[in-house]
C-alpha cells in the first residue's frame, strides 16, 4: 500500500499496522441491539405488578369499609360520593408512591383493574339487563375508575415533586 498524499488516515494506519504487527482487518463490532422501552413495558416489572396488586388490595379494603359505613350510618349522598372518590384516590396515590416511573400510567391501569372488583360488588343481574346496558356500565365504571385513580396518582406525583425539590417552601 502506498502511503502517499492520496491515502486516507485509516489506510496509513492500516499500512503501518500491517507491517508485521497486526492484520488490517476491520474491527469487529458487536451487532446492534435495539431495545424499545415503552411505558407499557414498565407495567410488567416486579415492582409495578406488586404496586398494582397492593393498590387493588387497598381498593378492596376501602370498598368494604365504605360499604360497612354506608350500611351502618346511612350517611348523606354527598358523604357517600366522597367515600367513593377516596376509595379510588387513595389506592391510586399508593401505587404512585411505590412506582418511580410512569406514575400516571400505573394509576390509570389501576383504575381499569378496579372494574373487576366493582363488577363483583354490584349485584348486576345480567339476565335482566341488555348487553348494551352492561357494556355502558363497564365503560362508565372504567372511565370513572381510571380518571379518579389517575387523579390520585397525579396528586401523589405532585406531592413527591414538591417535597423532593429545593423550592418546596416557595409559593408556586
Amino acid at each position: 500500500m502506498r502511503l502517499g498524499v492520496g491515502a486516507s488516515g485509516a489506510e496509513k494506519l492500516c499500512a503501518l499496522g500491517a507491517m508485521g504487527r497486526r492484520s488490517c482487518a476491520a474491527p469487529q463490532l458487536p451487532p446492534l441491539e435495539v431495545m424499545m422501552h415503552t411505558p407499557w413495558c414498565s407495567l410488567f416489572t416486579a415492582r409495578s405488578l406488586l404496586a398494582l396488586a397492593l393498590g387493588l388490595v387497598a381498593f378492596v379494603g376501602l370498598s368494604l369499609l365504605r360499604i360497612q359505613i354506608q350500611y351502618a350510618f346511612h350517611p348523606a349522598a354527598v358523604l357517600g360520593a366522597l367515600l367513593t372518590v377516596l376509595m379510588y384516590v387513595l389506592p391510586g396515590a399508593l401505587v404512585a408512591l411505590l412506582v418511580p416511573q410512569f406514575r400516571l400510567l400505573h394509576g390509570a391501569v389501576l383504575g381499569l383493574l378496579t372494574v373487576f372488583v366493582v363488577w363483583f360488588e354490584v349485584p348486576l343481574r345480567s339476565a335482566q339487563l341488555s348487553c348494551l346496558d352492561v357494556a355502558q356500565f363497564i365503560v362508565l365504571a372504567s372511565l370513572f375508575g381510571a380518571g379518579v385513580s389517575l387523579a390520585g396518582s397525579g396528586a401523589a406525583q405532585w406531592a413527591i415533586q414538591r417535597m423532593t425539590s429545593n423550592n418546596r417552601w416557595r409559593v408556586p
